[in-house]
């Protein structure tokens, strides 16, 4: 199981919704409603009969706690990615694996999963592009070196300044030339 913190592995895998992909690092605490009519289930294993709980699209399925690898019928990994969320009463630190509300359940991600994309955006989750850009305007931010950050700075801020500095120098020209024209 992955968490936030104690990855062993720093290759996160990607998931596919609804053709757009998304690490699955962001969806951790993130609130999954279903575009589909969804099952859960208690044991993260293909073919497994230990159904948790149906959901109807537009359903909100639970928050992500987690990840797991599913595994076959023989106990052997099987490549499949199972989000885990939090028991149903909320209390992840005395969850039980006894099919109670207190109980982990996991969903199935697959191609065209049943995952909301809307819902996803709309609590400000990245998509996998995003996430990739984000890291490389910040890689490219830092290997500036000190002239070319003064520059960038010069050439966003330099029209305000002279603005700024047009208006002062109105302030003090005009209001004698004013006065002068009075006299």
């Amino acid at each position: 199981m992955y968490r936030i913190g104690d990855l062993t592995d720093t290759s996160i895998p990607d998931i596919n919704i609804g053709g757009t992909l998304y690490s699955l690092d962001q969806l951790l605490e993130k609130t999954m409603v279903a575009s589909t009519n969804v099952n859960t289930f208690f044991v993260p294993k293909a073919g497994t009969s230990l159904k948790a709980y149906s959901y109807k699209a537009g359903d909100t399925v639970g928050t992500v706690y987690g990840w797991v690898g599913g595994y076959d019928a023989n106990g052997n990994l099987d490549g499949s990615i199972w989000l885990q969320f939090y028991p149903l009463n909320g209390d992840a630190d005395t969850a039980l694996m006894d099919g109670s509300t207190n109980s982990f359940y996991y969903w199935m991600v697959t191609p065209g999963t049943g995952i909301s994309k809307q819902a996803l955006t709309s609590q400000g989750v990245p998509t996998a592009s995003q996430q990739a850009a984000d890291a490389a305007a910040k890689k490219a931010d830092a290997n500036m070196s000190t002239i070319d950050k003064i520059g960038a700075l010069l050439k966003t801020y330099a029209p305000y300044a002279l603005g700024v500095g047009g208006i002062i120098l109105a302030a003090k020209i005009i209001p004698p030339l004013l006065q002068k024209n009075k006299n």
